[in-house]
């Protein structure tokens, strides 16, 4: 660090707790633009680094460059990784070991936002459970860019150097990082309105920040002549510029680009007005960023930042996430930054590797080993001691008859069988000992069976390879949708009348909607029109007798947008995409996707009780069914209320007799699909939804299934056998 840039450590401080703030409680909703300004530090810091060592020697050393990047990131990082990696295994259980594990390998390369890209988690709105580790891909721009960076400024110094003086050499190379920042930041522009999630993390449109702090660097000169009365009034313009922007970005806001100019900006200008020709130069004036305690936060912010993320994740399940406990994880976030700081950080960056002192070697030993041996230890107890003791709370048998008289007289029969189960469950503290999955096992198992898996595929329709039921069926039921159709699949073909078959033509990711939804995965995205296009015609050839239609309600943007659809925006879109299919059908049935509100995966713990992972039925929810509602009676269509299958007075437990009942925030798990065979049957016999069938005109008469249509993109014959 430039000696007297005791403002720079003041950023640092600011960026980390901010970020930590926004992780550990929702607040400040524009958190994340610490991050923002790190990599504004970090461009500036560097590149002036280098840009001395050229002017100095004529080269640049990229082993002393790279050599003094290891020393140090990596053995902070390393540390940091191994005890997540094993502290998930003790608190979240195999299933989130294993997924942390594989975060963690691509961490330790610095490539976790190409990683994280590729999961597609949205930083904002993430469905899944957040990983201890997803922090690591801001690491991975930044050490992206040290891998590009010190060989694109020797070029164009080397080149330039030969031919004119050291001074139009750093006029070529600021026309230079000009022009990457200004492609960048157009990429960045053009990516947030078009992919939003994955422009948060991406190399391309987050390296225009880098570049800004990188073209001061090379623009220092001239701001060592700017005046001494300016200097103040451009720290508080840009520590202005950060508070205004922590306060006003929010998830909505379009990010990076143009989100992130107003954080970049204020660092921009706090870091130029402090850029002075004399080394003794202090920005007195600028105290909150230059006393005693800023600085120390700012010595310890790497470390601090590595650790947050995995606390917070690790520490809520086990001390909750009330006011106290939040301030407890942040307190030891703070003491395991300082640890990691004094025992490895600080005494390998200084350890002179070449020529290793004894004292020095065994210090930095000690440490590292020390410092791994203490968190691990200390988690295992942690989770010994918070480990719950059965409490024996689940109903007795006449406590069990009560429930089972109370739901006699208001179910039919199945369903009062699934009602008192539900009951029973919600009413239990223990988690039972026969749960069969486990927990993680269920969580770590694919949403439907193999042969279904495989139908669901957004690249082709395959009629004949995904029908089932009896091979002298006269009547013909589809099912279409996105996976929450596909989950239903196996209760339906399971439970299907005689003379019924039934066809899957759902896909993953893909509703059955005219507005294709963000997704994970872009090659869903991709090809969800067309996929949609070939169901679509399927239906129209099939004519099927009965069309049934199941989409999740998880509230998702359309591509391109970061606020969810809305209740009326899905009704619209829904109604675009099935109201022309109404005439080639019989009865047209819209079913319920199960509520969701907790997911199992980030709720489940070695300590968490049952309660801990009960659900809801949400407004989200019930807004979404009421607009499905109204569209069934627009289309003269009969819409299936699933809450009875999964709920009980709208919670909604995790278990239900001994069957896990989803494995993440919205599907069912194998087993429970089967669970409730007997309820949808008999709720679906019940609104005749297998009874006559309800084309206008004379009823149609018995025929066998048409043949199926030729399948455009179809799977090829080996996979459809």
């Amino acid at each position: 660090m430039p000696a007297g840039r005791n403002d720079i450590q003041g950023l640092r401080a600011l960026a980390v707790l901010v970020v930590v703030a926004h992780h550990l409680a929702g607040r400040p909703a524009g958190g994340f633009v610490g991050v923002d300004m790190f990599f504004v530090v970090s461009g500036f810091l560097i590149t002036g680094l280098l840009l001395r060592e050229h002017e100095r020697s004529g080269t640049i050393s990229f082993r002393s460059f790279y050599g003094r990047r290891v020393r140090r990131l990596l053995p902070a990082a390393v540390l940091v990784l191994a005890v997540t990696v094993a502290a998930t295994g003790l608190v979240l259980g195999a299933a989130r070991a294993r997924d942390t594990a594989v975060d963690a390998a691509w961490a330790l390369v610095f490539a976790g936002n190409w990683h994280v890209a590729a999961e597609a988690v949205d930083y904002f709105r993430a469905e899944g459970p957040v990983s201890p580790l997803q922090h690591f891909w801001s690491l991975a721009v930044e050490e992206q860019f040290y891998v590009v960076w010190p060989a694109l400024l020797a070029v164009v110094l080397g080149l330039a150097a030969r031919r004119t003086s050291p001074a139009r050499a750093r006029m070529a190379l600021g026309a230079t990082v000009a022009v990457l920042a200004a492609a960048s930041l157009a990429w960045a522009l053009h990516v947030t309105a078009t992919a939003p999630t994955a422009a948060y993390f991406s190399t391309a449109a987050r390296a225009w920040e880098l570049a800004a702090g990188a073209l001061l660097a090379v623009g220092a000169g001239a701001c060592c002549r700017l005046p001494d009365g300016l200097r103040p009034l451009l720290s508080w313009a840009g520590l202005a510029c950060i508070v205004v922007s922590v306060g006003w970005v929010a998830p909505t806001t379009a990010f990076p680009a143009p989100g992130a100019l107003l954080p970049v900006l204020g660092t921009l200008l706090v870091l130029a007005a402090g850029t002075h020709a004399d080394p003794d130069h202090q920005q007195r004036w600028l105290w909150p960023l230059t006393n005693p305690v800023s600085r120390c936060v700012g010595d310890l912010s790497y470390a601090l930042y590595l650790w947050h993320l995995p606390v917070i994740v690790l520490g809520v399940p086990l001390v909750g996430d009330g006011a106290g406990a939040l301030a407890g994880l942040a307190l030891l976030s703070l003491v395991l930054a300082a640890a990691t700081y004094h025992l490895v950080e600080d005494p390998l960056r200084h350890a002179r590797w070449s020529r290793p002192r004894p004292r020095s070697r065994s210090r930095s030993r000690y440490g590292l080993a020390g410092a791994v041996t203490t968190v691990l230890v200390a988690a295992t107890a942690t989770v010994v001691a918070l480990q719950p003791g059965s409490s024996g709370t689940t109903p007795d048998a006449a406590e069990v008859a009560e429930i089972r008289a109370l739901t006699a007289a208001s179910y039919s029969p199945a369903v009062a069988d699934l009602q008192t189960a539900v009951r029973v469950a919600l009413a239990t503290d223990d988690w039972p000992d026969d749960l069969s999955p486990g927990v993680d096992e269920a969580i770590a198992q694919e949403d439907v069976p193999e042969d279904v898996d495989r139908c669901g595929q957004v690249e082709y329709v395959d009629v004949t390879g995904c029908t089932w039921g009896d091979e002298d069926a006269t009547r013909r039921a589809v099912v279409v949708g996105d996976s929450i159709s596909l989950s239903y699949v196996v209760t339906l073909r399971d439970t299907l009348p005689d003379g019924w078959s039934l066809t899957a033509l759902g896909a993953f990711g893909c509703a059955f909607t005219d507005k294709v939804r963000a997704h994970p995965d872009a090659d869903v995205v991709a090809g969800c029109e067309h996929r949609k296009e070939l169901a679509a015609d399927a239906i129209r050839e099939l004519e099927p007798d009965l069309l049934v239609v199941a989409n999740m309600y998880v509230p998702r943007p359309v591509i391109g947008k970061r606020v969810p659809m809305t209740p009326e925006e899905w009704r619209t879109s829904t109604e675009t995409e099935v109201a022309p299919l109404r005439s080639v059908v019989g009865h047209l049935v819209f079913l319920a996707p199960p509520p969701s509100d907790v997911n199992i995966a980030d709720c489940w713990s070695r300590v968490a009780s049952p309660a801990d992972c009960e659900g809801r039925v949400t407004a989200s929810w019930e807004a979404m069914s009421a607009a499905e509602v109204a569209l069934a009676a627009d289309l003269d269509a009969t819409y299936v209320d699933s809450r009875d299958w999964f709920c009980a007075e709208g919670r909604c437990p995790a278990f239900v007799g001994t069957t896990p009942v989803k494995n993440d925030l919205v599907h069912m798990t194998q087993a429970y699909q089967r669970v409730i065979e007997p309820a949808v049957a008999e709720r679906l016999a019940e609104l005749g939804v297998y009874g006559p069938s309800a084309r206008s005109g004379p009823p149609t008469p018995s025929r066998t299934p048409p043949p199926p249509p030729t399948d455009r993109g179809r799977a090829p014959a080996a996979s459809a056998s």
